[in-house]
């Protein structure tokens, strides 16, 4: 089984520290309760 959450985080931490100029990074994911909206996460703030 796949932890599709922890690969996400793993891309954003690196992505987070390679870009100083973001001060957001991250992922907005399809809701598994309804179909029209999103869900935030994982993400990082600031430096």
């Amino acid at each position: 089984e796949e932890d599709w959450v922890l690969a996400m985080s793993t891309v954003v931490c690196e992505l987070h520290h390679a870009f100083d100029y973001y001060d957001w990074t991250g992922f907005y994911r399809c809701s598994a309760s309804n179909s029209r909206m999103l869900d935030i996460g994982p993400y990082q703030l600031l430096h």
